[in-house]
């Protein structure tokens, strides 16, 4: 490989010249600059990223983590990421945590000793629960969150609370009374704001809510969680089901194949995210609509922010409710002459 070296003896000049020429040293005359240049060109030289690294104690590298790849929801964020750490001129180094508490603090201990400028978590399992962990790492943190964080690591995230009651709302304004909530049990951070916002809404339209009508499905495959689900639900009463997400609303969508329950006829179905397989469902699935291409990009500009030492704050997105045809009127409601959906 071609060196700062062979430039220099080219060009009869010291070393340090070249490099401070490469940089764009004004201390080097034009002249002097532009035929270095134009030598290296010449030579076929190529910059030292380590050594470029080094000067400025920078590694250009940004360490994100996923608690799963299998996630459909992740896929559009990770998009996000990408296109912005491209543009900013960083590398990502992905790894998975796979819901593990102490495999994430050993992917994060590795970050920090390969001096990664700043770390992405995606879903993470211990940024709610090792607030001093952070403090101490001195490394920039962003964490794509269902919750706000008592400490300084900086938030994106979409505002669970709301968009949840939204949901529910939808059902409450069709008519629907008996409402479910299907539940996963792998994600306690966003799966409580959730909760709070369909307990919320029922009770503000003085519906005391049913636990019975609340289900926490125990598998890791939340594909199988809805399917498993729709029994108890049709046996319960429930005309209407809010989901923690897509995947659970479109297992629970199968099962009432499967079970002859007619959606929304019988039960409404809402899901949570607006994966690409959701508008393809059986009947297409309404749902809440994450922008999780917005929330990848921002969370990797709000993190070249704090790795430049500039002001930034938490960012949080509201959803939007899509309505599709998996959704219609409660019983004790007329179906209405012109019912605006999407699908």
């Amino acid at each position: 490989m071609v060196s700062i070296y062979d430039i220099a003896r080219t060009a009869n000049v010291s070393p340090s010249t070249v490099s401070r020429a490469l940089q764009g040293n004004s201390r080097v005359g034009t002249a002097t600059v532009a035929r270095i240049i134009a030598i290296a060109h010449e030579l076929g030289y190529v910059p030292s990223s380590a050594a470029r690294n080094l000067s400025t104690q920078r590694s250009q590298t940004i360490a994100l983590i996923l608690s799963t790849i299998s996630d459909p929801s992740v896929g559009s964020v990770v998009e996000g990421i990408e296109r912005q750490a491209a543009t900013a001129g960083y590398d990502i180094m992905l790894a998975m945590s796979r819901n593990d508490l102490g495999r994430e603090q050993q992917i994060v201990a590795s970050a920090r000793q390969r001096r990664v400028d700043g770390i992405i978590l995606i879903a993470s399992q211990m940024a709610a629960r090792y607030h001093q962990l952070f403090d101490d790492l001195h490394i920039p943190t962003v964490v794509i969150s269902e919750q706000e964080l008592q400490n300084n690591v900086l938030v994106v995230r979409t505002d669970d609370y709301s968009s949840a009651q939204l949901a529910t709302n939808h059902l409450l304004d069709l008519g629907h009374i008996r409402i479910g909530y299907l539940g996963v049990h792998d994600r306690p951070a966003s799966q409580k704001p959730r909760v709070a916002g369909y307990y919320d809404a029922l009770t503000a339209r003085g519906i005391t809510p049913d636990p019975e009508l609340v289900l926490i499905g125990n598998r890791a495959d939340h594909l199988a969680n809805g399917y498993a689900a729709a029994p108890a639900f049709a046996q319960r009463g429930a005309t209407a089901v809010f989901c923690y997400n897509d995947s659970s609303a479109i297992g629970l969508l199968s099962a009432c194949r499967q079970h002859n329950i007619s959606v929304p006829d019988q039960m409404s179905v809402v899901g949570f995210d607006d994966i690409d397989m959701a508008q393809y469902s059986t009947p297409p699935l309404t749902t809440l609509r994450q922008p999780r291409l917005a929330i990848g990009e921002a969370a990797l500009q709000t993190l070249v922010l704090r790795i430049n030492n500039k002001t930034t704050e938490n960012l949080t997105f509201p959803g939007e409710l899509i309505i599709r045809k998996s959704t219609g009127p409660g019983p004790n409601k007329p179906e209405p002459k012109a019912m605006q959906q999407l699908g």
